[in-house]
């Protein structure tokens, strides 16, 4: 029911349900591809959160259901890719154990056997 933008209104249920972000999100995505019109609050997942989704769900729902991890990686997604200072900029007054969990998602999305290639790495 939530707009994908309002982390106001998704995060409560992210945080609730962490285990089931990435199947939920690859579920919205295969929904909004055949039939957009019928789905209404699905949409198209970009082909990096993709992989992430499918090859490192247990990163990424760790992250995506800590508020702090979520800003982190919503900030470092807007940096360009060589742009470390953005990228560091992004984890100012963040919690150590947030931070470690966007590490997290960005090891996997360096890992040439997982996610290099979609995103751009």
């Amino acid at each position: 029911m939530c707009n994908p933008d309002d982390t106001t209104c998704t995060q409560p249920c992210l945080t609730q349900h962490a285990e089931s972000i990435s199947t939920a999100f690859l579920l919205g995505d295969c929904a909004a591809t055949p039939c957009a019109m019928d789905c209404t609050g699905t949409f198209v997942v970009q082909p990096c959160p993709k992989c992430l989704f499918e090859k490192c769900p247990s990163e990424m729902n760790s992250c995506l259901s800590d508020q702090d991890c979520y800003d982190i990686i919503t900030c470092a997604t807007a940096c360009a890719p060589s742009d470390l200072t953005c990228a560091f900029a992004c984890t100012n007054g963040k919690s150590q154990e947030a931070i470690q969990k966007a590490v997290a998602v960005q090891g996997c999305t360096g890992d040439a056997n997982k996610c290099q290639a979609a995103c751009g790495g």
